[in-house]
């Protein structure tokens, strides 16, 4: 201890080299999964933990980012998106290839049962991310061909997203902070999401049949509910795998 204590602040600082902090960085490719950790299967199942919450976080902004560009004509966060989509394509692969090295070594049964579980997570974050991209070419289509949404249909738009986006950022964080309780509250959101959409089709169908909105505009906004009802789906599929933990 007497030889360690002067050694400490390296220590520390070769620590937060190998182990990265909390934040969430947004580069390419997976900042927490480190192979030479496969020896020590504890740790490293704990940083596959770490690098799924980060590619939630990054899959939720892209979301933002998306709805956005969407609902305010925001032509900026566009490339940010597409950015953004390939490094959750990319984190997916890598996660799913460290978690079949390591389902190779002897872990806990906690910590097996855990893993399992991830797999199916990272697969409900990389559909999200595909639907963050739907969503901004729904947005590009928008803007390219000046389609205007009603001021009734984006209230509409506004109510379901942010339903949508509560049951995501629930689930993420009841997948970080191991939550069952967390987690099983996502059910009646995602209910209250199903109703929305429901009720917001029937609301388009009156609309054009009033002639209150266009047809392009129409499509736009139907395509868009069905990919925020989707985002509720696989949200609500990220809580089922932390309750069954």
């Amino acid at each position: 201890t007497i030889v360690l204590l002067p050694l400490a602040k390296y220590l520390v600082l070769l620590a937060n080299k190998l182990l990265p902090g909390d934040e969430i960085i947004e580069k390419d490719g997976a900042i927490y999964l480190d192979k030479n950790l496969l020896e020590t299967p504890v740790v490293a199942s704990s940083q596959v933990f770490k690098e799924t919450i980060r590619m939630g976080e990054i899959a939720k902004k892209n979301i933002e980012e998306a709805m956005d560009a969407f609902l305010n004509n925001n032509d900026k966060n566009i490339e940010q998106v597409y950015r953004r989509e390939k490094i959750i394509n990319s984190l997916e692969r890598e996660i799913t290839d460290y978690l079949v090295e390591l389902s190779s070594y002897d872990l806990p049964v906690t910590d097996s049962k855990n893993l399992s579980a991830t797999f199916h997570v990272i697969n409900d974050i990389e559909r999200i991310g595909d639907h963050a991209e739907n969503i901004v070419e729904l947005a590009t289509d928008k803007i390219n061909n000046n389609i205007s949404i009603g001021t009734d249909a984006k209230n509409e738009l506004i109510a379901m997203y942010e339903k949508t986006l509560e049951a995501l950022t629930l689930a993420i964080e009841s997948y970080k902070n191991e939550d069952n309780k967390e987690a099983l509250n996502i059910k009646e959101i995602e209910e209250s999401i199903d109703k929305y959409e429901k009720d917001l089709r029937e609301n388009n169908i009156r609309r054009l049949n009033e002639h209150s909105c266009s047809a392009n505009s129409s499509t736009i906004f139907l395509d868009l509910i069905s990919n925020l009802e989707r985002i509720g789906d696989h949200s609500n599929n990220i809580a089922d795998a932390v309750s069954k933990r």
